[in-house]
Formats: structure tokens, C-alpha cells, sequence
């Protein structure tokens, strides 16, 4: 078992992460490694992929610029992210049209704001079942990584960060408390005691939803609730924490040839993942 820090670069909301954000901090983050030791590990999700996209090395002062491309040049792990409120929690097809209405996929880890975590080779939980069936995001991430790396080639850092220095991975989450049920966001989630009053809004919100619908739901030819007391007692316990998948599993990685035109891309992918068993990291909360 691994443990690390991460530090996100993730935009909540309809906010933008501003280039020379992202700068300032890659620069700030060397300034302080009196050890030299670098940004080894780095996690974003598209809408900072697509932030960094417009930035523009000749706009940076001559020093920015050099401190900026050997942060990146030092990395040693990049993740592309799917953080969404959807994807635990579907109570309708939610514009996903490979969803089957009406699951809980409670095996789907939850963020939460505490940084330090630790990391499980293999998710020891029974999620077989919800592997089948991995929402991926509003974007596809293979859009994400293919910008990337057509980042690092106008960045002039493809020979260091391309190959195999680098180890690509596609990290899952819950981020808010899902689709209609007012986004309430992970960031509360800061010990223990949070983490299981967050989950029990969740569930409230669940059966709330299961109640509002039940006419809709049993002319579907289920029942209310959707799940037994001894499913319940089967499923997988909550995690706090993220997935880590090889980058393998969304497909074939978008070569130089392919377009950068976002339509290219099919949106609110759903993925059959289960030939492959993510690692687990777990927020250390106390």
C-alpha cells in the first residue's frame, strides 16, 4: 500500500482556470522544492487541459517560461480526470443514452477534500458489476489526452514526457451529490463523521427520488425501492477517495492525425471496464 499527496487543478463549476494560474503555480511549486525533487505527478480534467491550450510560451518572461517547461518535463505520472456529479447516482437517462435508468452505482469512489491518501493495488470491494457500466465524463478523456499531448509537442517537451517517462492514468471520482439534488459539493468531506453524513444525504436524496417517481418506476416493472435490504447488504461499502485506471482502458489513444474539433469526440461516453481492476485510494480521514 502506496500513500502520496495530490494537489488538484480542477474547476468547479462554469469557472475557467486561468493559464497564468497554472503557471504561477508550476513556477511557485519549484521555488519551494528546496529538495529538487519536481513535480513528479499531475491530475487534470478537461476544462484545465483546455485552459492550458491557450496559453501562449512566448506571452512568459524568459525565466516563467524555462521553469514552467521543466516542471513538466519533470513529471513522472500525468492523470486526465473525470470528476461528476453523475455517475453514482442516475435516477433518469440523464441525456446519456447508453444509461439504463434507475441505478446506483455505489461503488464509485467519492472525492473529498482531504489531500493525503493511500493506494490500494486492487479494489477489494464486489464492483464487477459497476465496472460494466463507468460513466466517463460530459467530454470525452480521450479528447483530453490527445490535447495533451499536442501540448507537449508545441511545448517542445514530447521526447521527455511522451515516452515512457511518464505513465499515463484515468483517474474516477464523485464530485458532487449528483444530478438533481442541488450539487452539493465533496469539498465537505473532511474527516470521517463528514464523509458519512455526506453519504447519508445521498441515500435520502435516493429514496427521495425513488418515492417522487414510483408510478414512473413500477409501470417500468420494478419495484419501490429498486433495492432490497439483502442487495443493500451485497453492495459495496462507500470509499473516499478516486480510481486509477491505466489510460488504456478508453481505447486507442488519439494518434497526431486525428482532429482537435471537439465534435470528433462522442460525448457522455459510457465504458465497459471490467477487464480491469482499478486501484483504490483512499483518503486518509480521521
Amino acid at each position: 500500500m502506496a500513500s502520496g499527496i495530490y494537489y488538484k487543478l480542477i474547476v468547479e463549476g462554469f469557472g475557467v482556470l486561468k493559464p497564468l494560474c497554472a503557471v504561477a503555480f508550476f513556477v511557485d511549486i519549484r521555488g519551494r522544492d528546496r529538495f529538487e525533487i519536481g513535480l513528479r505527478n499531475l491530475a487534470l480534467d478537461h476544462y484545465g487541459i483546455d485552459s492550458l491550450n491557450e496559453l501562449s510560451l512566448l506571452d512568459l518572461e524568459t525565466f516563467t517560461r524555462s521553469e514552467f517547461i521543466s516542471a513538466i518535463s519533470n513529471l513522472q505520472s500525468f492523470m486526465v480526470v473525470c470528476l461528476e456529479g453523475r455517475g453514482r447516482m442516475w435516477p433518469n437517462r440523464c441525456g446519456i443514452e447508453t444509461v439504463r435508468p434507475w441505478q446506483m452505482h455505489r461503488s464509485r469512489p467519492i472525492l473529498g477534500s482531504v489531500t493525503s491518501f493511500d493506494r490500494i493495488e486492487h479494489d477489494p470491494r464486489p464492483i464487477s458489476h459497476d465496472l460494466k457500466r463507468v460513466y466517463t465524463g460530459f467530454v470525452d478523456p480521450l479528447r483530453s489526452v490527445y490535447i495533451w499531448f499536442k501540448l507537449l509537442d508545441k511545448w517542445d517537451v514530447t521526447k521527455s514526457s511522451r515516452q515512457h517517462n511518464v505513465n499515463y492514468e484515468f483517474l474516477v471520482a464523485q464530485f458532487r451529490a449528483g444530478y438533481l439534488t442541488g450539487e452539493v459539493n465533496t469539498s465537505v468531506i473532511v474527516d470521517r463523521e463528514s464523509a458519512m453524513g455526506w453519504v447519508q444525504a445521498e441515500d435520502a436524496t435516493w429514496t427521495d427520488l425513488q418515492h417522487q417517481r414510483a408510478d414512473n418506476i413500477r409501470a417500468k416493472g420494478k419495484n419501490v425501492p429498486l433495492e432490497s435490504d439483502s442487495r443493500l447488504a451485497r453492495a459495496p461499502q462507500p470509499a473516499i477517495g478516486f480510481w486509477l485506471f491505466p489510460i488504456e482502458v478508453l481505447g486507442e489513444v488519439p494518434g497526431p492525425g486525428a482532429s482537435e474539433d471537439c465534435g470528433d469526440w462522442p460525448y457522455k461516453r459510457v465504458i465497459n471496464m471490467a477487464a480491469y481492476s482499478p486501484q483504490l485510494c483512499l483518503s486518509d480521514l480521521h
